[in-house]
């Protein structure tokens, strides 16, 4: 049988990205009507985790599974990158790098595969 999940969306903290590179070709005075930014042109945006809770016990377990798929920022950057991106703090504050907000065990880690250093903090 095919495992089943119910998936809930848990903030994972904020980081700015310079509005212009986010939009492209889009001109700034079309995207700038439904977007605000900082004295830096940058747009605030999140980082999220997927939360996945099993619908049915796992056989092993004997209780469902919790999954936690989270791929932010990583723990590379300086404290002067962090303030450029303007992140709210280390990846450890992160809700969801708190198993006690989630009750969510750490049993494994695993990286993701990556293809440029900007994502999922390679």
């Amino acid at each position: 049988m095919t495992p089943r999940y119910h998936m809930t969306l848990l903030r994972a903290g904020r980081l700015l990205l310079d509005g212009g590179g986010m939009f492209g070709l889009i001109p700034r005075v079309v995207w700038s009507r439904s977007v605000d930014t900082d004295d830096s042109n940058r747009i605030e945006l999140h980082h999220n985790c997927v939360l996945l809770v099993g619908l049915d016990p796992d056989p092993i377990l004997k209780r469902p599974r919790r999954i936690i798929l989270e791929a932010g920022t990583g723990d590379k950057l300086d404290p002067k990158m962090a303030a450029i991106f303007g992140l709210d703090g280390p990846p450890s504050e992160s809700p969801c790098a708190r198993p006690a907000t989630t009750r969510v065990e750490h049993r494994q880690r695993r990286r993701l595969p990556t293809s440029t250093s900007d994502h999922a903090g390679s």
